[in-house]
């Protein structure tokens, strides 16, 4: 905003400079006699060319009095190049009544109203900031200052072409109308211009200044609006980056203050509004108010209405206050509340000056959401690195998948941290986490509550504390402690402890993490329950994540947990087990269960154990051993449902056994092929 305020503030001085700078050529009539006034055609142009410094060429010359009130009227006014060649300024007309009684009380000629009109000329702002007019020198102060204290001056049907040498653009401004007044010692100059086609739209302005305001020490006021402006062009003027934002109308006002010649404090209004849809919608609007500090600034915005307000219960507020030291920013504080975090990306994107491959990650995440609350505070150390502290809330946060990093919707957080490290504190109903990279299914999750802290041990090492973490994950309630060590490191060192007081069984392989086992061993153990009920669950992962797999001992992957009435499928080319009850345990690459109970077919399994020696074999076995009562034909049934049935074994569907038989399992299946 201050940005803004500089550019609209530099475009009225501008046109000041332009009015001025046209003025001058036609201060030397007011050095002539008015009697025989028209037969001074030589005289007068020979005075202003003296004055500008370049020939000049008059048209018709006309003195008449209206009343008591002396006239003079000069029409095509053309100033030109130092050869006489080119055209340099041109107006019309200019038209003086010359107030009698004052012009001899002063001893100089005093008008009582001074108008030009048709001005057309071409200013150039050079690379210090000085304006001139192309092909002249700069203005002669005496010249200028004497327009500056006239009682009424004005200028109409002015177009000027500015040449910005030092922001390396150029811009047409026309139908220029200005006007300058004096009252007792005080300033008054207002009018309005339409700005460059490129900017559209209308600017008007007003100034009220006590002293000159071409000295240091005047005060005073100046006022701006701008109507109907594209906000294509305004997001070209701050080096808007990526993808331009939705094309806005935007209308600003401000009112200024000025103290000692430098801005004291602005109050403004600012509303953008699209025409997409069939009526304009509002894209932004805001109340605000600049001030000036002893060594910085402070902002205020009120009002503060954003596109996807994420249902905050009111407008968005901001207060930021800054302040430099030797010519850069020492500190900034910021306190916001009710801030919906997906056009504020979209401003930090295009606006901030971001490193590119930064740039490229915040619009990939695309985050949104609501942040509640903000304080916030940082400070430059020199020699060191800067200090900063953040405390916030925030709700229905959400991000698309990044590099590193799920897509998740639905996030609460109350958050607190420094450079030194901080917390999260997640309390939230419902968050969705999308990652397929790690889980094979979408975590819903809710009734999220718990505490994950960090801190940074050193530049690049930050470690990662989870005191407590409870939740219900896709059906599972679930509890998470531990932390890793050196996150962001080549060899991040976990140590995490999860319990599983109950769980469905159906749903349990969707919190298995991809590659914890490897890719055969993890589709067996994903494939074993199919139903049932999980119960006293308890999972521990320690070692170095990247060693993943864990082939040789490099670190411990441990599952245990008990099943209730569960399905299991321990092989694709068996039958399957059904209403299992008994207990699960995965130590690195082995698999072991212990059946309390359970039926195959029509098979009544005693105590038994089903075993997967080694899930990191490519040739994995299942070795079953225990006891198994029912009736004869489900001897026979569990042939025929597997791979005996291509085998001797098949001739047990010849034989006809009554009764019930009683049989001792020990025997190892083939899980290969797959």
């Amino acid at each position: 905003m201050p940005r803004l305020l500089a550019t609209l503030v530099a475009t009225f001085w501008t046109v000041f400079a332009a009015v001025l700078l046209a003025g001058a050529a036609v201060i030397a009539l007011l050095r002539v006699l008015l009697p025989e006034v028209s037969t001074q055609r030589e005289a007068i142009a020979a005075w202003i060319s003296e004055t500008v410094g370049r020939p000049v060429v008059l048209g018709e010359i006309d003195a008449r009095w209206s009343g008591w009130v002396p006239s003079i009227e000069v029409s095509n006014i053309t100033v030109q190049d130092e050869a006489g060649r080119a055209e340099l300024v041109h107006f019309e007309r200019a038209t003086i009544d010359v107030a009698p009684l004052q012009s001899l009380a002063s001893g100089a000629v005093r008008p009582m109203r001074l108008t030009l009109a048709g001005v057309a000329l071409t200013l150039i702002r050079d690379e210090h900031g000085r304006f001139r007019v192309a092909g002249m020198p700069p203005p002669k102060s005496p010249i200028v200052k004497w327009l500056i204290e006239q009682d009424n001056f004005t200028v109409t049907e002015a177009d000027l072409t500015i040449i910005d040498q030092r922001a390396q653009t150029s811009f047409a401004l026309a139908d220029l109308t200005v006007n300058v007044r004096n009252r007792a010692g005080r300033k008054f100059l207002n009018g309005t211009v339409d700005m460059p086609a490129a900017l559209g739209g209308r600017l008007s302005f007003r100034l009220v200044a006590d002293g000159s305001p071409l000295e240091a020490g005047w005060n005073g006021t100046i006022d701006l609006r701008l109507v109907d402006a594209d906000s294509a062009f305004l997001a070209r003027q701050f080096d808007w980056h990526g993808d331009a934002p939705p094309p806005a109308r935007v209308d600003l006002t401000t009112w200024t203050r000025w103290q000692d010649a430098r801005l004291a404090d602005a109050d403004f209004v600012l509303a953008a509004r699209t025409a997409d849809g069939a009526a304009p919608a509002t894209a932004l609007a805001a109340r605000g108010r600049l001030l000036r500090r002893s060594q910085g600034w402070r902002m205020d915005l009120t009002d503060l209405v954003l596109p996807a307000g994420e249902g905050a219960a009111a407008p968005a507020a901001v207060s930021a206050a800054w302040h430099t030291s030797n010519g850069r920013l020492a500190a900034v504080a910021v306190r916001a509340r009710d801030l919906p975090l997906a056009p504020l990306a979209i401003v930090a994107g295009g606006l901030a000056p971001l490193d590119a491959s930064l740039r490229e990650q915040l619009v990939q995440l695309a985050p949104g959401g609501l942040l509640n609350r903000l304080e916030a505070t940082w400070y430059d150390v020199p020699g060191a690195p800067a200090r900063y502290f953040a405390d916030l809330t925030a709700s229905r946060l959400r991000a698309a998948a990044g590099s590193h990093s799920p897509a998740l919707a639905g996030l609460g957080l109350a958050a607190r941290f420094n450079r030194d490290g901080g917390y999260l504190r997640l309390d939230n109903e419902l968050l969705r986490i999308e990652d397929e990279r790690r889980f094979v299914a979408p975590l819903e999750v809710s009734a999220l509550d718990g505490t994950v802290a960090w801190r940074w041990r050193s530049a690049t090492r930050l470690d990662v504390q989870v005191p407590r973490l409870a939740a219900r994950v896709n059906g599972s309630q679930l509890a998470l402690q531990g932390g890793v060590r050196d996150v962001r490191g080549a060899h991040p060192l976990a140590d995490l402890l999860i319990d599983l007081p109950q769980a469905d069984g159906t749903r349990l392989q969707e919190l298995l993490p991809r590659k914890l086992l490897p890719a055969r061993g993890e589709t067996w153990m994903r494939e074993l329950i199919e139903a049932g009920t999980v119960r006293n669950g308890r999972a521990l992962l320690r070692g170095p994540l990247d060693a993943l797999p864990f082939r040789a001992a490099e670190g411990v992957v441990r599952l245990d947990f008990d099943v209730d009435d569960a399905t299991l499928r321990y092989s694709r080319r068996w039958p399957e087990a059904r209403q299992v009850s008994g207990h699960v345990r995965l130590d690195g690459a082995q698999v072991a269960m212990t059946v309390a109970r359970g039926r195959v077919l029509g098979a009544s399994l005693g105590t038994s154990t089903i075993e997967v020696p080694n899930l990191y074999a490519r040739q994995r076995v299942v070795h079953i051993s225990g006891t198994a009562h029912g009736p004869a034909q489900s001897a026979t049934d569990i042939v025929m449902a597997s791979p005996l049935r291509d085998g001797k074994a098949a001739r047990l569907a010849e034989l006809d056994i009554g009764g019930d038989i009683d049989v001792t399992l020990d025997m190892n299946l083939a899980l290969y092929p797959d």
